[in-house]
């Protein structure tokens, strides 16, 4: 199971890597209305589930909860038409997963993220991103909540902007991340504990969101 999830973010991640290559080779046109130097604010709302094993001794992330949605907000500079760097924080309430007792879930995740725009001077501008950060997630049970903390080791995220105004535009967005939990606190306990045998897991987001520069 590892070594597929391995593979899959490895195609991901080298795909992205490949636009980039090609968007950087592509000359930048000095047309007016490409954002550029400006404080840059989004939000994205959409469809989110984790998927994959989390430890020894602990239910997979599909045993501690299931799909929902999700709240994502960004904030960054527009360092020209390509290039914006910022941060995120993202939300999610997730239904309970296949443990007994399980009722919902509820995810946190914030970090550092980098975007590179491909067709920053046209009206459809694909863009990918990458990024990592923090995660943690909470499984509320009938004896107590269940808590893990961990990383995002790396996060990628692709979306299409369409541009309605020179400073406004929307976009679908498919992304995933790869996560692996440091700590867990099992329901009903009082303190956290390291996860033993880690494993490598994966949340998955679909969604749509907006994008203001300022």
């Amino acid at each position: 199971m590892n070594t597929v999830k391995h593979s899959m973010f490895r195609s991901w991640f080298q795909a992205a890597v490949a636009v980039g290559l090609a968007a950087s080779a592509v000359p930048s046109r000095a047309l007016a209305g490409a954002p550029s130097n400006a404080l840059e604010l989004g939000v994205q709302v959409g469809y989110a589930q984790g998927f994959g094993p989390v430890g020894a001794g602990l239910p997979t992330l599909q045993g501690i909860s299931t799909a929902g949605g999700a709240l994502k907000l960004e904030a960054g500079w527009r360092i020209d038409p390509r290039w914006m760097v910022g941060a995120y924080a993202e939300g999610s309430l997730l239904g309970g997963g296949n443990v007994p007792g399980s009722d919902h879930a509820t995810g946190l995740a914030a970090g550092l993220q980098g975007q590179l725009h491909v067709l920053p001077f046209e009206k459809y501008d694909p863009w990918v991103g990458v990024g990592f950060g923090w995660r943690g997630l909470w499984a509320d049970r009938g004896n107590g909540t269940q808590s893990l903390q961990g990383l995002d080791l790396a996060r990628v995220e692709v979306g299409v902007d369409y541009r309605l105004t020179d400073s406004f535009s929307v976009a679908p967005t498919v992304g995933v991340s790869l996560t692996q939990f440091l700590s867990e606190k099992p329901a009903g306990g009082s303190a956290f504990a390291d996860t033993s045998d880690r494993k490598l897991n994966t949340f998955v987001f679909a969604g749509v969101g907006g994008r203001f520069d300022l």
